[in-house]
């Protein structure tokens, strides 16, 4: 059985096949021999064993053969894929060489550009020569004014002898006119006569004008009274012509025919007796304009009797028209000697009072009680700075109630006005939190501003952007941890600056209406519930006539009207408004073309960057755009004071190269853009540092030591307290400060994109996470 497992090719299987052959040989000499049967079993065995291994090893040659096969067919479809490759390659060939002819057919167009750049060249050399023959006439224009400047001198001294000849004659007469003094102060005395007795009959005229005017409104207040009588009982004959019963059906109809019957029997009978000082008892205290039935107005009619004993107490009461609704009301006059205080609920005026003393005669209760109501709810916006903030209810009255805090409101519904006043206190508190916090404003808004926030705060609470700034839903918890009760908070104000308005209109931000569902930022990876604006034809129809960029600024991200990129928005405004002052803060000038949408890097415009930057981001992109500008004029400088930063443009490069700044006084040379040199001329100056001035050579001396060439344009670079990736202001090219290696290089490769021997090549530190003038105080930075 040593046999098994072992491989055999055709020529074993024949050596098998007779070393088979010998051994049934020698079982047949083993037979003749006398051998047992046992041992013919055993052989018989063993041949049945090798075929069975005969027949193993032919099936694994024939998966052989099969392999070989398939390895075949790989070798041809390898050199099938060859051939595909080499006409690949000859195509390539092909589009090198047609790229080839194309390089030089752009060389053929560039060559009439060059043409024309020669051209253009002479132009300005022929332009350059007009200027100067321009300046020559400019020249010869200063020495006409210069001639000009000597004739108005002689014509100066010319006025100076006018003037002297006129206070000659000018003394001439006042010597004249002292003769005649004595008849001027007899025409003054008699003046003065004429003037007093003018004032006397002046005097006399107003006393009697204010007379008769006093006499009209007295009239007109009677004409009034008759009116309104008048009005009522039209009214009663109205309502007495379509009752079936002829019966009033209130208690104020009831009331007022009382008084017409008691003005129709006249005072002539009154009389002392028991009923002088009557009043009415057991009236029910409702409303008087509640409708009775006819059993329950007999019933009043019985409590209001007629009657000369009764004259007494009709005379006490009046119908006045209320200025406000214009309707009549009854007003019952009191009398300290009397006590009618079962009937004091008809008196439908306040009368005087602490908190109501101006107009109290021409209002009634019911309209006083709206006025403040109203006020408490809509109007205290208005008069900052006071306690007394609600007005008087009459229209041109200039007086202020006398409510100053909690406690004179509530004596003032509640006693006054018969109304409760625990809920109206609560919003009277929130008011005065709200007052307060626009008094904190600075600037402190004023009174059109405050005007536009009450109507756009009612605008939006309208539309359903808003909620009601008295909303219960934003009171404070009853009783904190600490046992105290915490005072209502109005928020952070929002100062909407409105196209067609010059001054911010304050908003309160916390009663903005937030959508339901919260959104991540992608930078600082917090959580906010954007403003339920809706859409945006939504949100600009709710603010309709107060538009403005606060619009799209109050919102928590930038949407398209402010953003013109194409994707979802993730990045908030905040960090959006951190990424641009990051971005201009590190670049300075020369990022102000490059500041990008923090997502996709497209490049923002103008207006996309003054409505996501904050304010002290966009003042500074405005400096340095204006910065930028005014570089590229040869003939502006700045001022070279360090504590300046202004500059000047001259029209011409002056005469005179020392020039000094107009807000400082701060002197320059125009030639060399440096301090002015004291003593020295600018030829003596550029004579002294071709021969190696000192100062000089320690000046280029320290620009060797301290900055190096840009890669891009050779500007010399001074490397501050930043990073190690510098970007140059005038290029924009950015390389590492260490090798000045490519920056587009070390991006795409990394530490390899760096040069031989650069620190950066060889250390697991990147440029940008070390910060130092030099990588000695970076490291040591670094390291502690």
């Amino acid at each position: 059985m040593g046999f098994l497992g072992k491989k055999f090719s055709s020529k074993s299987r024949l050596s098998l096949i007779d070393e088979f052959k010998e051994a049934e040989t020698n079982v047949s000499d083993g037979s003749r021999l006398g051998r047992s049967n046992t041992l013919r079993q055993q052989q018989l065995y063993e041949e049945d064993s090798l075929r069975a291994t005969i027949q193993q090893q032919e099936i694994k040659i024939q998966e052989q053969e099969h392999i070989a096969n398939d390895l075949t067919n790989v070798v041809e479809r390898m050199k099938s894929e060859e051939e595909l490759l080499q006409r690949q390659v000859w195509n390539f060939s092909e589009q090198l060489s047609k790229a080839k002819a194309d390089a030089d057919n752009f060389r053929s167009q560039v060559t009439p550009l060059e043409e024309q750049n020669r051209n253009l060249n002479w132009q300005y050399q022929t332009m350059a020569r007009s200027v100067n023959d321009l300046r020559g006439a400019s020249n010869e224009k200063d020495q006409e004014l210069s001639a000009r400047s000597n004739t108005i001198h002689v014509l100066s001294g010319h006025n100076q002898q006018l003037q002297r000849r006129v206070a000659h004659l000018e003394r001439i007469v006042s010597s004249t006119s002292q003769n005649t003094g004595t008849d001027i102060q007899t025409f003054f005395d008699r003046y003065t006569e004429m003037e007093n007795a003018h004032r006397d009959l002046s005097t006399r005229l107003e006393t009697e004008v204010h007379e008769r005017l006093e006499l009209r409104d007295a009239f007109e207040a009677m004409e009034s009274e008759n009116a309104s009588l008048k009005t009522v009982i039209e009214e009663l004959q109205k309502d007495a012509s379509g009752s079936e019963s002829c019966q009033p059906q209130t208690l104020r109809s009831l009331l007022t025919m009382r008084l017409v019957d008691q003005a129709l029997i006249g005072t002539e009978a009154e009389s002392s007796s028991q009923n002088q000082n009557w009043s009415p008892t057991g009236l029910p205290q409702t409303s008087l304009d509640v409708k009775c039935s006819p059993a329950e107005i007999q019933q009043l009619a019985n409590l209001l009797p007629t009657g000369p004993e009764y004259v007494h107490f009709y005379k006490k009461m009046s119908l006045d028209i209320c200025s406000l609704c214009t309707k009549p009301r009854f007003k019952l006059k009191s009398d300290p000697r009397q006590n009618f205080s079962s009937s004091k609920w008809l008196n439908e005026y306040l009368g005087k009072t602490r908190y109501f003393s101006c107009c109290y005669e021409q209002v009634c209760k019911s309209c006083f009680t709206k006025h403040v109501l109203e006020t408490l709810r809509s109007k205290w916006w208005y008069k900052l700075g006071t306690l007394q903030w609600f007005p008087c209810p009459r229209d041109g009255c200039e007086e202020a109630l006398g409510i100053r805090c909690e406690a004179d409101l509530e004596i003032c519904l509640e006693r006054n006005c018969d109304t409760e006043a625990e809920d109206h206190v609560k919003t009277y508190v929130k008011a005065m939190a709200f007052r307060n916090a626009l008094e904190a404003l600075e600037p402190k808004p004023d009174d059109e501003a405050l005007q536009k926030a009450a109507e756009l705060t009612k605008q939006l609470v309208e539309a359903n952007r808003m909620h009601n700034l008295f909303d219960p839903r934003f009171d404070p918890a009853m009783v904190d941890e600490t046992g105290c009760i915490p005072e209502f908070n109005t928020g952070t104000i929002f100062n909407a600056v409105l196209d067609n308005t010059s001054s911010p209109v304050p908003l309160f931000l916390r009663f903005i209406r937030r959508q339901s569902r919260p959104k991540s930022c992608m930078v600082c990876s917090k959580t906010m519930f954007e403003i339920d604006y809706g859409n945006v034809p939504t949100w600009q129809a709710a603010c309709q006539g107060f538009a403005g960029s606060w619009m799209w600024n109050i919102l928590v991200f930038p949407t398209r009207e402010n953003q013109q990129c194409e994707h979802d928005f993730e990045v908030c405004r905040v960090c959006t408004a951190e990424h641009l002052r990051g971005a201009l803060t590190s670049g300075g000038p020369s990022a102000c073309d490059s500041l990008s949408c923090p997502q996709c890097s497209r490049v923002l415009s103008y207006q996309e960057i003054h409505q996501l930057a904050d304010t002290e981001t966009v003042a500074k992109y405005e400096k340095f755009m204006l910065q930028t500008f005014l570089s590229q004029d040869p003939n502006f400088r700045w001022c070279l004071s360090p504590l300046c930063e202004t500059g000047q443009l001259y029209q011409t490069p002056p005469r005179n190269p020392k020039t000094s700044c107009e807000e400082c006084n701060f002197e320059m040379c125009f030639k060399h853009e440096m301090p002015w040199h004291e003593g020295l001329s600018c030829d003596e100056y550029d004579s002294i540092r071709e021969h190696g001035d000192p100062s000089y050579g320690e000046t280029q001396e320290w620009i060797r030591t301290n900055t190096k060439p840009c890669p891009g344009c050779q500007v010399g670079i001074q490397k501050g307290e930043a990073c190690f990736h510098m970007t140059c202001s005038q290029c924009n090219h950015e390389f590492c400060w260490q090798c000045l290696a490519n920056w587009t290089e070390i991006r795409a490769n990394g530490q390899n994109g760096h040069a031989e021997g650069c620190f950066f090549r060889t250390n697991d530190v990147r440029p940008t996470g070390l910060r130092g003038e030099n990588l000695e105080d970076a490291l040591r930075a670094r390291n502690g």
